[in-house]
């Protein structure tokens, strides 16, 4: 869903907007770990880096799937072929 969001993003914007996700994500966590018994802390984990964490991560793929377009757009044969896709129009 981040990908989604941020496909057609500067990458400014794309990694401020990792925040819109990451930060709900670990205020429900941290609500959990403190009112149930469904989330658990081990020694040397918090909430600080469940945020960082998923964060980073969010970053890692949003670049990775930026990379694998950016490289088949380079790949990809000329727009006169036939796309793979194209039976589904016919």
């Amino acid at each position: 869903m981040y990908n989604q969001f941020t496909y057609k993003m500067q990458t400014v914007k794309t990694v401020l907007s990792v925040f819109l996700f990451s930060a709900p994500m670990t205020l429900m966590e941290s609500w959990l770990e403190k009112n149930t018994s469904l989330v658990e802390y081990h020694k040397g984990w918090n909430s600080y880096i469940t945020f960082a964490v998923l964060s980073f991560t969010f970053i890692l793929v949003n670049r990775t799937i930026k990379l694998i377009r950016f490289l088949d757009k380079k790949i990809s044969p000329t727009a006169d072929t036939k796309s793979e896709y194209d039976f589904f129009e016919e």
